[in-house]
């Protein structure tokens, strides 16, 4: 008689008794929130077909997505993402203005033997419709809050600034977003000399008020206007913060502010977000919007 097999596979993870009580006493916590702030939760389908992420344009790694084929010959994947099936969810409806929160899992391969969960426990905020970035970021403080997590540090970019940025540069240049995350000084001899400084202080600089002087001294009205936006929505933010404008979005589909949450402990961000204006119009039903999502795997650990 063969030998049963004990082992689980490398994809997977399992949760002990004491774990499991810790995330569903999380989830309840962050529920109670949720309901108390006006949002509907929803749950997704667990499969989507893959061509629904590629009819709207969106760059996702299919090689990241767990497939299969079903019955019609048609290609699935166990759910990738929340963002994109709540969207689809508003733009079927009537609403021109609706709050959803969810709780539930994702699924998306990763890299072998480095100990990053495939199946990630996620619960999340999509604020559909005339929400305010800094309505988000103030429900996001909430949860953060609600789930115990202290000494957090939150990382905040836009990518309407690195897309400025980046057209000041030329489609020519350097690999900007490779010059933000390795903080290459040395790449800066590279830029245009007129815009140097700028690009230098929006590299090491959190002083954000420097560098709205720069924009201005250079007549930059546009850049001027997403960094005063910027600043607008981080005076209102009581916590320990940073500038990272190379940070990458965590969905192909953001258009504004993107935010990250990190704690000592959590390898991962606990929580990131931000603006995806633009992905409302490719469902057929233009509207602007901002949400967050918060990795349960990652609380676990944050609030040991």
């Amino acid at each position: 008689m063969d030998k049963v097999q004990f082992s689980l596979p490398e994809e997977a993870s399992e949760l002990t008794a004491s774990e499991l009580a810790a995330l569903r006493a999380s989830e309840n916590a962050l529920r109670q929130l949720f309901a108390s702030s006006n949002l509907t939760e929803v749950l997704p389908p667990m499969f989507e077909y893959v061509d629904f992420y590629r009819s709207l344009g969106a760059d996702f790694d299919s090689e990241r997505m767990f497939q299969l084929i079903n019955h019609e010959g048609k290609t699935l994947s166990l759910r990738y993402d929340f963002t994109l099936p709540i969207a689809r969810t508003f733009a079927l409806s009537n609403l021109t203005k609706q709050g959803y929160s969810y709780f539930g899992q994702v699924f998306r391969k990763e890299a072998r033997h480095k100990g990053r969960d495939t199946a990630t426990m996620q619960s999340g905020v999509e604020l559909i419709g005339d929400f305010s970035d800094g309505e988000a970021l103030e429900l996001a403080q909430n949860a953060l809050q609600t789930a115990n997590l202290s000494d957090v540090k939150w990382v905040i970019g836009s990518s309407k600034i690195f897309d400025s940025l980046s057209a000041l540069i030329g489609p020519d240049s350097l690999d900007l977003q490779e010059i933000f995350a390795k903080k290459k000084l040395s790449a800066l001899t590279k830029i245009p000399s007129e815009i140097r400084e700028l690009v230098k202080l929006c590299l090491i600089s959190d002083d954000l008020s420097q560098i709205l002087i720069e924009a201005k001294k250079l007549s930059l009205s546009e850049l001027t206007a997403h960094l005063t936006d910027l600043s607008n929505l981080t005076k209102a933010l009581n916590a320990d913060f940073c500038f990272d404008f190379g940070l990458l979005a965590p969905m192909p589909y953001y258009t504004g502010v993107i935010f990250q949450v990190y704690q000592d402990n959590a390898a991962k961000p606990i929580l990131s977000g931000g603006r995806y204006d633009a992905l409302l119009e490719k469902l057929g039903k233009p509207a602007s919007a901002v949400g967050f999502c918060i990795d349960m795997n990652q609380i676990l650990k944050g609030g040991e």
